[in-house]
């Protein structure tokens, strides 16, 4: 997870834990631009740092480390301090919600995270945006609107497959006042929005075509003011500016959020934005080896009525199940002896079963012959 701190410039890069707690990396904070909006990209490569009237672009390191790549920071159409960031799905669009100017910024990010402004930005927009979120598939994207004390509104627009933007009919309000962060949760049924001086949480319904409804209110930290969500929208973030806190909540399966113990503090001064790195997919599990069963020696076709047969696998510590002719496999070891056979033809078979599990499905086996024991005639004398 990455924290800006305004006050001293710097961003806070922590490690999360499965049950959602935090621990500074090493080195952290990391000084260069301690903006007031971050966005990660999508593959986590980059760390997108919005400041007043321009972005920082960092590489980052798989230690969670920050390098200001050349060439950045990069400056927007629309000038005022740029308060939130987001993007498309597949990385290819950086929006910027920027603050007192009636005005939001777009761009198209190169494949080294150089920045380039959209032919239609800056676009027009409500009174002081304060937020954007663009949606999972990439389709929508979500404008906050502060006006003031009670007078924020949302405002959606469609994104083209050239970035380009459409609204819809709307504004739709909040409840809560001073609105200053947005966020929609990973299946995008849901959109957050941070109500900084009602201290609350507004959550809205989204429908398939993007549109809202159903708002609902839960209580958050001291002057809320940025949102991020889990990747598996288990846990919400909101970084709490007043406090210098980051308060942490559970998403429940109607996607309201609930606070998860106290707040944590931020590791520096005014905190006022937040973003979570991807948590890498654990490696998949190596394939199982089917074990070769081979029955030791060349044993011979014609055998006694009393025999034995050995036998090993290619992997250490099988076990190994046995049948003669149709009888059921049963459990074995080697070697594996017979006594008092049937004079005629028999095949013995054996497979063995890694320590795995995994079975041997071409079992070894050998065909045999017992003779019939030969009886002396008796003389009569």
């Amino acid at each position: 997870m990455f924290v800006g701190n305004v006050a001293d410039g710097t961003v806070g890069v922590y490690d999360v834990t499965t049950d959602g707690a935090l621990t500074p990396v090493a080195g952290s904070p990391f000084p260069g631009a301690g903006g007031s909006a971050l966005r990660l990209s999508p593959d986590g490569s980059r760390l997108f740092v919005g400041t007043n009237s321009a972005i920082h672009v960092f590489d980052v390191a798989s230690s969670g480390a920050l390098t200001e790549i050349a060439g950045s920071p990069f400056t927007t159409g629309a000038l005022g301090t740029i308060v939130e960031l987001d993007m498309t799905p597949d990385g290819r669009y950086l929006y910027a919600a920027v603050f007192s100017s009636g005005s939001f910024s777009g761009f198209s990010v190169a494949s080294n995270g150089a920045l380039s402004e959209l032919a239609g930005s800056p676009y027009t927009s409500g009174t002081n945006p304060s937020g954007v979120a663009v949606d999972s598939q990439g389709k929508h994207l979500y404008l906050l609107n502060d006006g003031g004390y009670y007078t924020t509104d949302v405002t959606v627009y469609d994104i083209a497959s050239d970035g380009e933007l459409t609204q819809q009919p709307g504004p739709v309000a909040t409840a809560g006042g001073y609105s200053a962060a947005l966020a929609l949760s990973p299946d995008g049924t849901h959109l957050h929005v941070a109500n900084s001086y009602t201290a609350n949480i507004s959550t809205f319904e989204v429908a398939s075509d993007g549109s809202l409804s159903d708002q609902v209110l839960t209580p958050a930290g001291d002057s809320p003011n940025d949102l991020a969500i889990s990747p598996d929208g288990r846990y919400m973030y909101a970084t709490n500016f007043t406090a210098a806190t980051v308060s942490v909540f559970t998403i429940g399966a109607d996607g309201s959020p609930s606070p998860l113990g106290p707040p944590v503090d931020s590791g520096g001064v005014e905190p006022t934005a937040v973003a979570l790195g991807s948590t890498p997919a654990p490696p998949p599990d190596p394939p199982k080896v089917q074990p070769k069963t081979k029955i030791k020696g060349k044993p011979k076709y014609e055998q006694s009525e009393n025999t034995r047969f050995r036998f090993a696998s290619s992997i250490e510590g099988s076990t190994f199940k046995c049948k003669l002719d149709r009888a059921r496999y049963r459990d074995c070891k080697s070697p594996k002896n017979y006594k008092h056979l049937k004079a005629g033809k028999h095949t013995f078979r054996v497979y063995a079963i890694s320590p795995d599990g995994v079975a041997d499905a071409s079992p070894a086996k050998a065909k045999f012959k017992v003779k019939a024991k030969k009886h002396r005639r008796k003389h009569k004398g």
